[in-house]
């Protein structure tokens, strides 16, 4: 007889068994037949009925509404389309499904009641069990496919009988949509009615072993720390139909290695060796339980060392660059070990890009201090080849410059005091010394932010402020965006008398015909530019030709925010404190009449920003900010440390320019400091 069955290798045992099988269920087949062929009664077939776990209708109008509690639900078309879902939970089924039919009890009739689907037992944007008080239109399960039985005309007070035989396997859950083409409604009692839905189930009473028409196989990739996965593959016969799974290294011979669920981690062992896997199936009919064994994969390698993630296509950011706005992230194509973790760091360019704290999320909400500055997100990539920082990055490209949801807003940049005779011992061919004549590095500020207008705040051109100086110092530097300046005139400016270099360099742009006062207009905003030079321009008190003038222009311009200014500060601080001249009170009493918003002033050399106040320097939310920004390159002094009374930021000895970006309803302020320090100062405020 050869071998017994005990001295069999298990894998070749369940070969044999397989192999046998067929034999053992041939002589149980002929011993059947010969009992019924002598007048024995067959296996009679058994009816099961079930009513509803869940059953509800829901509606496309209301489509977060739950009706799981009506009485009745309804299929319908149109104006508004119904449809009803059903759910069903299946038990005690012991051979084979001959017929399942969904009886339906008729409460109003219709020329047609509707077609039966077999859906999803669960929500449609979710993994878990919809249910008879959770199901709404939006959540409900969708409907597709063919139709499995249509109900046709139905019959108030009668049952309709539908044919779902081909959805109903075994025990399990099983749940079922109804559509309608008709926009006359068909209403069905609901098991909270008078005669609930049933699922009337009937099987052969015998089941049917699993038989196996499609072998297991394998998925995964053969190396080490990998995870392989089996699929059972294909088994007819009485569900429900169980599965477990026994896992082998051959290497030539195969033994095994674990089970017995349809996951395995490959370890070290498995190196060289091929794997398989042996599925048995289990049901009402075994056992024995018949099995069926996959190919083999590999053979195992193990697994090559990580490749550090690096960046093939950058990132980009899509989304409006406007206030209010959300911007997002796509972190580009990365190559290397997957998987691969990305992280961002938002960040604002302006010119330099400087983290934004706290913006680490893939999205961004683009907020007023945005304003006037590009966006750039960093993003930074991790797999298992760099466990620790720094990670590899790639940077977007900007987007910008922000604008105001409002409005297009737009960007000045101011200074005064900027440029040193090219005759003096500091100028270095215009590089500077330590202290002094850097009038390159501010004016390089103004270049890499490319603002709208450039407010140049008096003393442009030390000492004597000639032509010839002009044209040696400050061209070089700040007159690259000459075409885009609004000059005011300083009193270095007059040390050549009626300030003539000045007015020649120029030219249109300095207004002699007015004395170097005029105004002008910037997106929403007004600018007025006076001089301070008071017994030159012909006064500056109340009454004079510039304050009269001053008057007027205000009131033929009622804009919502104003923006004016001179050399001369009305209130500055010294060594000895702070101290204010009367010389420019008249100015700031009509600026101060008509609501004007900032005054900006030089003359000083240092930065010092103010509250806003009255033009006798009483605190006033509805008065005038004033800052001074005599930093734009001669030299610094430093005086006070503030902030004292309405001093909000004391005299900063730093080389540097005031950025303003305007928005329609405000303003936002940021004193950038030359290349290579660390000063700053920024905020927003509204316009009066």
């Amino acid at each position: 007889m050869g071998k017994s069955m005990g001295s069999i290798h298990p894998r070749e045992r369940r070969r044999v068994r397989r192999l046998a099988a067929p034999a053992v269920w041939l002589v149980i087949a002929i011993a059947v037949a010969t009992v019924v062929g002598v007048g024995a009664p067959a296996a009679a077939d058994t009816a099961l009925t079930f009513t509803p776990t869940a059953d509800s209708d829901v509606q496309s109008t209301s489509p977060d509404k739950n009706f799981g509690s009506d009485t009745t639900m309804r299929n319908r078309a149109t104006s508004p389309e119904w449809r009803i879902y059903l759910k069903f939970t299946v038990t005690g089924v012991t051979g084979a499904v001959t017929s399942a039919k969904l009886r339906l009890y008729v409460t109003d009739p219709s020329a047609d009641g509707g077609s039966v689907f077999p859906v999803s037992n669960q929500y449609a944007s979710s993994q878990t069990d919809w249910t008879e008080t959770g199901i709404t239109w939006n959540t409900a399960p969708p409907i597709s496919g063919s139709p499995l039985a249509n109900a046709g005309t139905t019959t108030t007070g009668t049952w309709v009988e539908l044919d779902v035989t081909p959805a109903i396997s075994g025990d399990g859950t099983y749940s079922f949509g109804m559509t309608t083409t008709s926009s006359n409604s068909a209403y069905y009692s609901t098991k909270e009615g008078t005669n609930a839905p049933q699922l009337v189930v009937t099987d052969s009473g015998v089941a049917t072993a699993p038989v196996n028409s499609t072998p297991p196989s394998i998925s995964g990739t053969p190396e080490v720390g990998q995870t392989l996965t089996a699929d059972p593959g294909v088994w007819s016969g009485t569900a429900p139909i169980s599965y477990t799974y026994e896992w082998q290294r051959c290497n030539p011979a195969c033994a095994d290695i674990g089970g017995p669920t349809s996951q395995y981690t490959l370890v070290d062992a498995d190196e060289g060796a091929t794997i398989e896997v042996a599925v048995t199936a289990h049901n009402a009919a075994t056992p024995p339980d018949p099995s069926a064994t996959s190919d083999q994969v590999g053979p195992v390698t193990q697994a090559p060392p990580p490749t550090p993630p690096t960046n093939t296509v950058p990132p980009s950011i899509t989304g409006t660059p406007q206030v209010g706005q959300t911007l997002t992230a796509d972190p580009g194509v990365w190559t290397g070990t997957t998987p691969i973790t990305n992280t961002y760091q938002w960040q604002q360019c302006n010119p330099t890009c400087t983290d934004i704290g706290n913006a680490t999320a893939q999205t961004y909400p683009v907020a007023p201090g945005d304003i006037g500055t590009n966006i750039a997100v960093v993003v930074s990539a991790q797999n298992a080849a760099t466990p620790d920082p720094p990670y590899p990055s790639a940077t977007s490209s900007q987007v910008g410059p922000i604008t105001d949801s409002a409005g297009q807003s737009v960007t000045v940049v101011a200074a005064g005091d900027i440029a040193c005779s090219p005759t003096s011992s500091s100028f270095k061919g215009g590089l500077g010394t330590t202290n002094a004549c850097h009038q390159k590095y501010t004016s390089d500020l103004v270049v890499a932010g490319n603002p709208d207008g450039v407010l140049a705040l008096g003393d442009l051109q030390y000492e004597n402020a000639t032509l010839s100086e002009f044209q040696g110092s400050y061209d070089p530097s700040w007159g690259r965006f000459k075409a885009k300046t609004y000059p005011a005139t300083g009193n270095h400016e007059y040390q050549t008398s009626g300030a003539a270099g000045y007015f020649a360099y120029w030219g249109a742009q300095g207004h002699q015909e007015s004395k170097g006062y005029y105004s002008f207009d910037l997106g929403s905003w007004h600018f007025i530019a006076l001089n301070s030079n008071c017994s030159d321009a012909g006064g500056c008190g109340a009454g004079s030709p510039q304050e009269t003038w001053l008057r007027a222009d205000l009131a033929a311009h009622p804009t919502a925010c104003t923006l004016a200014y001179w050399h001369h500060p009305r209130f500055y601080s010294t060594s000895k404190g702070l101290k204010s001249s009367a010389t420019t009170q008249a100015l700031w009493q009509a600026l101060y009449d008509y609501h004007a918003d900032i005054v900006l002033n030089g003359h000083v050399h240092h930065y010092e920003r103010w509250a806003p106040q009255t033009p006798a320097g009483a605190a006033d939310p509805s008065g005038i900010r004033e800052f001074l920004v005599g930093t734009g390159g001669e030299d610094l002094t430093s005086t006070t440390t503030g902030p004292t009374k309405n001093l909000e930021i004391g005299s900063k000895a730093a080389f540097g320019v005031l950025r303003l970006v305007l928005r329609s309803t405000g303003y936002d302020w940021q004193f950038l400091p030359e290349a290579g320090k660390t000063f700053t100062d920024q905020g927003s405020s509204n316009c009066h």
